[in-house]
């Protein structure tokens, strides 16, 4: 794994940061590009992106630092570290959402046209941030003894990070979830490219594919907050993603509600 890429001085440019950068460049580019489809122009896009990108990172750290609080509670200098290597997607879900709203308020829009535009360029940016995740080491799968399927795993002093029983690699699970989220962005663009969405179902299938890819993904994730809770066997994040998923269904439901009771 390579969690620092390279140096700016002294500065460590960090694999996760960087692949979030391009990640975040690369879904502004795919939501440009999808912008005509949806009455929005690329400028408002672009606009909107500082908006969504602010709030998101700010919201993914606090949420962060709230569910690892023990530990920052006593290293309170790190609460302000300008390297992101401490987000949660949940809280940047939250954040970008709260962003997208505040946006269309100001400039008069209709929220569901940013963010049926934006769905599927979420679901690419999410996919490209699991790799980061991968090369940083962090978010991994079951301990194995083989590679592949196995990746080895630096435990952060300079040694190789072992398993319960002394299993030598872990198994890349992040890139299970960047192929889940990569097949929900080809359902969806098939879907809208057939006409078959109304106003708000790419959003709804966009909460339904993250949902079922990130309650596939906590199946196999075996670093980092995923602690199983006691008698339902699911950890907190498949809970977060189950009410995702199941948001996304409702969403789904009314919009073709609202598009049935408009043709009537």
């Amino acid at each position: 794994m390579h969690p620092i890429l390279f140096y700016i001085g002294s500065f460590p440019v960090r694999s996760f940061g960087l692949m979030l950068m391009v990640g975040f460049i690369v879904a502004i580019l795919i939501a440009c590009r999808r912008a005509n489809r949806f009455n929005l122009t690329p400028a408002q896009i672009q606009d909107s992106a500082v908006w969504i990108i602010i709030l998101g990172v700010l919201f993914a750290r606090l949420a962060f630092i709230g569910q690892e609080w023990k530990y920052y509670q006593n290293h309170t200098n790190e609460i302000f570290k300008l390297q992101m290597d401490g987000l949660t997607s949940f809280g940047g879900l939250l954040g970008g959402a709260i962003g997208v709203f505040l946006y269309s308020k100001f400039k008069g829009l209709h929220p569901l046209q940013l963010l049926d535009t934006i769905g599927v360029p979420m679901l690419v940016a999410s996919a490209i941030g699991r790799v980061g995740c991968l090369l940083n080491g962090c978010c991994y799968g079951f301990a194995c003894q083989s590679s592949p399927p196995g990746v080895s795993l630096s435990d952060g002093r300079g040694g190789t990070l072992l398993g319960p029983n002394g299993e030598p690699y872990f198994i890349p699970a992040q890139l299970l979830d960047s192929a889940l989220a990569l097949f929900g962005v080809l359902v969806i663009t098939q879907l809208e490219r057939r006409g078959k969405l109304p106003q708000g179902g790419s959003l709804g299938w966009t909460f339904i594919a993250y949902g079922l890819a990130r309650f596939t993904y906590e199946f196999i994730r075996f670093g980092q907050s995923s602690e199983v809770l006691p008698g339902i066997m699911l950890t907190h994040a498949q809970l977060a993603a189950g009410l995702l998923a199941f948001i996304g269904l409702v969403i789904l439901l009314w919009a073709r509600r609202r598009k049935a009771v408009e043709v009537s």
